[in-house]
């Protein structure tokens, strides 16, 4: 069965928006079945006058080959997240869906020219689901916390794809309370500017499971690209200004997911903000005028 605390406490989503790619997946089996018999109706009905019987065999044999598979997916799913049955692990589920299931519908998807954004969304908060499902436990050296560089102020001068210890934390973005995190809890956070640097990144740390903060593309991309057994946790950040440009991170509940991934790790703050609070951004040019009005008054 679902449940509604992990939902909104993990992953806030709600169950109509996971229900979004099973649904997609499972109307795509139906269709498929259908198609199925529609195939197997006119080899015997038609085809078997003018076929030999070898060729209306090979086509029964390709039919139950391509949709069994994906039937089998379908009640998977469906036991697993409405049932709480679970005939193959989370683990095994997921990497079926990410290598299957995923392509299929975003192919159906774009076929039919539906909207994209929310089957990524459900994807990403099926994965996640799955994930803790899992009851995975790691140490905090092993995971590693991988952040998008437009999460990084855009008036900000400072260089951080190679080196986040360059952030002068001033609180204008989210990079000093993820490095404030880094330093709490040991786990690795580090920024990329796309996806041939997180790979590289990966390759050098290799850590033993990831935490991807992202848009739905990118976070689907990742996932889809790095091996399926590796445990990716999408975690989606916040697009106030629009995609990519000065996107805050909910970092109280990023705290609660490496908490529930990492069980020795505790914090010595848990009040936390939702999300990252940004100080008002101040001018270079305005530093000189305000420093010298402090010397003043300690004059």
């Amino acid at each position: 069965m679902i449940n509604r605390d992990v939902l909104s406490q993990y992953i806030a989503t709600d169950e109509a928006e996971l229900k979004i790619f099973v649904g997609f997946f499972v109307g795509i089996s139906a269709l498929l079945i259908c198609i199925m018999l529609f195939s197997l109706w006119l080899v015997f009905t038609i085809g078997s006058n003018n076929q030999p019987a070898t060729v209306s065999l090979f086509v029964i044999l390709f039919c139950f080959l391509l949709v069994s598979p994906i039937s089998w997916i379908s009640v998977e799913l469906l036991l697993h997240f409405y049932m709480g049955w679970t005939v193959m692990s989370p683990l095994k589920l997921r990497s079926i869906v990410i290598r299957f299931a995923l392509p299929m519908v975003e192919l159906f998807v774009r076929v039919i020219k539906g909207p994209i954004e929310p089957v990524r969304r459900s994807f990403i908060a099926i994965n996640n689901l799955l994930l803790l499902k899992a009851k995975l436990s790691y140490e905090p050296h092993d995971v590693l916390v991988l952040a998008p560089h437009c999460s990084q102020a855009s008036r900000c001068k400072l260089r951080l794809t190679y080196n986040n210890d360059n952030c002068a934390r001033c609180g204008k973005c989210p990079i000093g309370s993820l490095l404030e995190l880094r330093d709490e809890s040991g786990v690795k956070v580090l920024s990329a500017t796309g996806g041939t640097m997180a790979r590289r990144i990966i390759k050098e740390v290799r850590p033993k499971m990831i935490v991807g903060i992202a848009c739905e593309r990118d976070l689907v991309e990742g996932i889809h690209d790095i091996p399926s057994f590796f445990p990716v946790y999408g975690f989606l950040n916040e697009c106030p200004n629009g995609p990519c440009i000065d996107t805050l991170i909910n970092v109280s509940r990023l705290r609660k997911v490496l908490k529930k991934f990492i069980p020795s790790l505790h914090f010595s703050n848990e009040e936390k903000s939702e999300t990252t609070p940004l100080k008002k951004w101040i001018p270079p040019s305005e530093y000189t005028n305000i420093v010298a009005q402090s010397e003043k008054i300690i004059q």
